[in-house]
């Protein structure tokens, strides 16, 4: 697992004394309590306009980054759903209500930038949350604020990556906090806090599952440059209106946030591609047509016996699915250019498709923050052959003579 940290960022000129920066570097300047401390909001990531794919890589993987990604940011009064303002008399304009931010460009987390680059201050008093999510345009109303949550209703294509996150103080914080001289170290998320160098640092987390298709071609027919198999897409049968809860009452460390799904809001979810050229943070396009031609060989071109050698192929980014099934239909739609007619060399596109359940060994359901790798394998389309054999006529002898003079 790879490790989080935190990048502190000196906003020049706005500071009267010293920042929050020089304690962070281990200054011994004690910062004066009545200096305004401005909000820095932290973008950790555990693992994109609508549409955007899939948001960071693996643990393992040097792709685990942001790239400029929006998400949205709630900052509401502590273990409250009410908005947080600087001065409910003077300046009552909730703080972050819904405020769009935009994350790091390249890194595994560090600060991130209000859509509309305004700089806000800590009011002078009280503690708060901060609370996030990101839907890439799935939102298909405005989010509601109850008096014990905050929700948002959806609708997802299979191109979002819907996360969420709150910040939760570290250990270290509240250490930091109990040396400032707040004994319980529970002054988190505050201007006090601020002063003594900690922010709130959302780390968000996955709510789907998401599914890459590899296809294998199965014989030299699929590859071959004149027939060979052409995938025009894939589509998953999911769930795909829910609510999402963005924030909860009672909710220390996050874990109400999650969606309650439409069971019945069954549709099918199409795999998208990203546009040659484009960012990780630019809209998925429809799937371009995938060709298998010269997708694999013979081990021995010279003997058409020897054993073929398929090469895997990619479809597509990913499609993200509502997690939580056993078993989830898939369709591939084909196409293969194929001989009409008996004795003429023309071809035409034959388009036919495919059916096929995705679901695990284990026999377990899909789970949230989970990419499975779906394999496929194609043959292509069979002439149909009909033989026919002649038999040749039995003699028989067995049948009595007829004598029609006999006959009255």
């Amino acid at each position: 697992m790879k490790k989080y940290f935190f990048f502190a960022l000196a906003v020049a000129g706005m500071l009267s004394s010293c920042s929050s920066d020089d304690i962070v570097a281990g200054g011994d300047v004690t910062p004066s309590a009545d200096e305004l401390m401005p909000i820095r909001i932290g973008m950790g990531q555990r693992l994109s306009t609508r549409g955007t794919g899939t948001v960071g890589g693996f643990d393992d993987e040097s792709d685990n980054k942001w790239y400029k990604q929006e998400v949205n940011v709630y900052m509401l009064h502590k273990d409250s759903m009410g908005l947080a303002v600087f001065d409910a008399e003077k300046n009552p304009t909730p703080i972050y209500e819904n405020a769009v931010f935009q994350t790091p460009d390249g890194l595994v987390t560090g600060i991130a930038t209000p859509k509309d680059q305004k700089i806000q201050y800590y009011p002078t008093q009280k503690r708060f949350d901060f609370w996030g999510y990101r839907l890439d345009g799935a939102e298909t109303a405005d989010p509601v604020l109850g008096t014990d949550s905050l929700t948002v209703e959806f609708k997802i294509d299979g191109s979002q990556d819907v996360m969420v996150a709150k910040a939760v103080p570290t250990a270290a914080d509240t250490l930091k906090l109990q040396e400032g001289g707040n004994a319980a170290g529970d002054r988190a998320f505050s201007a006090f806090a601020a002063r003594w160098g900690v922010q709130p640092d959302l780390k968000f987390r996955h709510l789907l599952s998401r599914l890459t298709f590899d296809i294998v071609p199965g014989s030299m027919a699929t590859v071959d440059a004149n027939t060979p198999v052409i995938v025009d897409s894939i589509k998953v049968i999911s769930p795909s209106e829910g609510t999402l809860v963005i924030a909860a009452t009672g909710d220390v460390r996050g874990e109400k946030q999650g969606i309650i799904w439409n069971e019945e809001s069954l549709d099918s979810l199409s795999l998208k591609q990203r546009k040659e050229g484009a960012g990780v943070a630019d809209s998925l396009v429809k799937l371009v047509s995938d060709s298998l031609a010269g997708k694999g060989h013979l081990e021995d071109p010279l003997d058409p016996n020897s054993t073929f050698v398929p090469e895997t192929v990619r479809v597509g980014e990913a499609l993200m699915v509502a997690p939580g099934l056993d078993s989830y239909e898939v369709i591939i739609y084909l196409r293969q250019p194929s001989l009409t007619t008996l004795g003429s060399p023309d071809t035409q596109d034959i388009a036919y498709s495919y059916k096929d359940v995705i679901k695990l060994n284990s026999g377990e359901p899909l789970k949230p923050g989970y990419s499975y790798k779906v394999n496929i394998t194609l043959w292509g389309l069979s002439d149909i052959k009909v033989s026919t054999t002649l038999v040749g006529w039995i003699e028989s002898d067995d049948v009595k003579p007829l004598t029609p003079e006999d006959l009255d």
